[in-house]
């Protein structure tokens, strides 16, 4: 399996935990989700939302949310 691919296993994921550790493996400090993630995994933002002490958010403007991805978890 290819980065890009295991990276997008990340945007796919319908489950927080599952989309943190699969970040974590990939060593990913943070996450971008502006307009074409939002429209590409439309439940994404949500569910990084309902897991604060996983993905917490650190940056969100009108157009874009960066979330740090939290360690030791």
């Amino acid at each position: 399996e290819t980065a890009s691919a295991r990276v997008r296993d990340v945007y796919t994921s319908s489950d927080a935990r599952d989309a943190y550790r699969a970040a974590v493996e990939l060593r990913i400090e943070y996450v971008v989700v502006g307009p074409p993630e939002r429209e590409a995994y439309p439940s994404f933002e949500r569910m990084l939302d309902q897991r604060p002490e996983l993905f917490r958010r650190v940056f969100k403007n009108g157009s874009m949310t960066i979330y740090f991805i939290e360690r030791d978890r």
